[in-house]
């Protein structure tokens, strides 16, 4: 199992998690968190689309890679003081 996947798919998270708003894939891109991970293109696509499809991110309508993280997702966070929760689709399989 690749993961790198989901390494990136926590620094995305993490990324977003920064900005109290709706954001573009490409500006996550350039977050220290993501690029350690240094994507590729098609890598970061993947993982954003996993996390749409996930409902962890939000897309905003009318815009190709632009979201925010979902409400409850963001709340979670906020108790954990940042830190991500469990979910499988960010660490894989217990």
């Amino acid at each position: 199992m690749n993961m790198k996947i989901f390494r990136i798919r926590r620094a995305l998270l993490m990324a977003l998690y920064e900005y109290s708003g709706a954001q573009d894939l490409q500006t996550l891109l350039c977050s220290p968190k993501v690029l350690l991970e240094s994507p590729s293109p098609e890598m970061a696509a993947d993982a954003w689309n996993s996390l749409v499809e996930s409902g962890l991110i939000l897309p905003v309508a009318g815009y190709d890679q632009v979201g925010r993280l979902a409400t409850d997702y963001r709340t979670e966070m906020d108790n954990l003081h940042g830190a991500l929760p469990y979910r499988a689709v960010t660490h894989g399989p217990r």
